[in-house]
């Protein structure tokens, strides 16, 4: 080590220095690679977007056998460490069959009919009288702003934003 960098000679005897400088090297060393090492490579996603990502070369040499180091992708690195979302525990209804009907019964009520889409409200989390009057009571902007988030055609969120507009006068 003292052949390559001569400066840490200074430092012989004075182990924590010598500790940290062989710790900070060995991580120089692993995470340094060249150019030639990359190579971009296309994952198959289940979503229609698809995404580069960088591999090492050393990772898709058979010669080299285990690969050493990978690197991976921003997502993959936040989905590990994200927490995973809990659901709140909403208070006791009378009945979920009856806080359903009265989501599906507004579906319904829609020309043209569309309780086939009461899945989608439920996840997304108009599932009761409640919560459906708490939409009606937004601003029409606030109403686009979540049916927008749900997975519903342009056409279905405007026929609801009207019909909420309707229930709201």
């Amino acid at each position: 080590m003292g052949q390559k960098w001569p400066w840490l000679k200074r430092y012989q005897h004075a182990w924590p220095v010598e500790a940290f400088a062989k710790a900070w090297l060995e991580e120089q060393r692993r995470g340094c690679r060249t150019w030639q090492q990359h190579i971009r490579r296309q994952v198959p996603r289940s979503s229609s977007k698809t995404r580069a990502q960088t591999r090492s070369h050393i990772e898709t040499d058979p010669k080299h056998g285990v690969p050493q180091h990978t690197s991976s992708t921003r997502d993959e690195a936040t989905r590990s460490v994200a927490p995973t979302p809990v659901r709140e525990t909403q208070p006791a209804q009378a009945s979920p069959d009856k806080a359903l009907k009265s989501v599906r019964r507004f579906l319904a009520s829609l020309e043209p009919p569309m309780e086939d889409i009461t899945s989608i409200f439920i996840q997304g989390g108009v599932c009761n009288t409640a919560c459906l009057k708490a939409l009606i009571a937004m601003t029409e902007r606030q109403q686009r702003s979540v049916l927008e988030r749900l997975p519903l055609t342009v056409f279905q969120v405007q026929l609801i934003c009207n019909a909420l507009e309707e229930h709201r006068e």
